[in-house]
């Protein structure tokens, strides 16, 4: 993608916005991609299109010309995205689930273990996770 994402930090009326690569350091303003975004606790992109899960209003968002809500989540934490489908980790719920990009198909892929961070590689699944204990460590399943 041509562009930088980013989210403001603000509990209530946070925004995710973007800024072309070519005037990161310019001064130019960036462009508002969303706003009014209540938590945004991951923001990931893919062909050009921006997800981002907003634990206060319990959602997966995308944006390319509109925002449309993927799909409901308790308590979003982590995201991660492949040329098919999307993760989350959900913190509420203690699981981590998968549906297509448009959010179709949903499926529950793990669960316990507090995941907290999600990265994906081929046809693997790693899943950070904390524990009630405060170890942490990295499970995988197969996407």
């Amino acid at each position: 993608d041509s562009h930088v994402y980013w989210t403001d930090a603000a509990e209530i009326g946070g925004a995710v916005r973007r800024l072309r690569r070519d005037q990161v350091g310019t001064g130019a303003p960036p462009e508002v991609v969303a706003a009014q975004q209540s938590w945004v606790t991951d923001i990931a992109v893919v062909d050009g299109r921006v997800y981002w899960l907003d634990g206060g209003v319990h959602s997966i968002t995308t944006a390319l010309t509109a925002l449309v809500q993927i799909a409901p989540a308790s308590g979003p934490w982590a995201l991660a995205l492949d040329d098919q489908f999307i993760y989350w980790s959900d913190e509420e719920l203690d699981n981590v689930s998968r549906a297509r990009r448009d959010g179709a198909g949903r499926i529950e892929l793990a669960t316990g273990d507090n995941p907290k961070g999600l990265a994906g590689s081929c046809d693997t699944l790693f899943i950070a996770n904390w524990a009630q204990t405060g170890d942490q460590f990295v499970s995988k399943v197969t996407k």
